[in-house]
């Protein structure tokens, strides 16, 4: 397994990128696999004039293999809370940046699943899970890249970030060291 994520599992070149760019980015990567999972799509970005946002240090191939498997996690749990004859617009996902709520940006990743059924600290220790078929160790890797760039993993704070009622399941923010 570890063989075919070579790429992503090199560190790769550090380098400065804008969390509006990735969130859009992750979006685009993975919108026709959401579409084929009827999953709605939503991607909070502000690029108003106003909106600021420092760029962040990290390298990018290890934080979209990140993304990519909190995406794969929604994706899965989504199909768990809401099955295939769903209402359409059942299944919903957000991408959002936000700049203010934590230590540094954060891009949030949060759906309208069952949410998590343990704590963070739980979810993130290698070979835990709760999916029939999981190996446990999606959540470990993540945290640990967020670490590895001098990060975060966190449980989504709704009272520093609304997610709105359509997203009450799952949602974590990786917060990113500033500059």
């Amino acid at each position: 397994m570890l063989d075919s994520f070579g790429d992503i599992l090199r560190k790769g070149e550090v380098s400065d990128h804008d969390l509006r760019d990735l969130a859009e980015r992750v979006a685009e990567l993975n919108s026709v696999r959401l579409s084929n999972h009827d999953i709605e799509l939503e991607v909070r970005v502000d690029r108003s004039p106003v909106a600021t946002l420092a760029p962040s240090k990290f390298p990018l191939g290890l934080v979209l293999g990140a993304v990519t498997n909190l995406i794969d996690n929604s994706v899965y749990w989504l199909s768990s809370r809401w099955p295939e004859n769903a209402e359409q617009g059942s299944r919903r996902l957000l991408i959002a940046v936000d700049a203010d709520s934590y230590e540094g940006p954060a891009l949030i990743i949060a759906d309208n699943g069952p949410g998590f059924a343990d704590g963070l600290e739980d979810a993130t220790e290698p070979f835990f899970t709760r999916r029939p078929d999981g190996i446990g160790v999606g959540l470990y890797y993540v945290n640990l890249i967020m670490h590895t760039i001098g990060g975060s993993l966190r449980m989504v704070d709704t009272d520093l970030f609304p997610l709105g009622d359509e997203y009450d399941g799952a949602a974590l923010a990786l917060v990113f060291p500033r500059g």
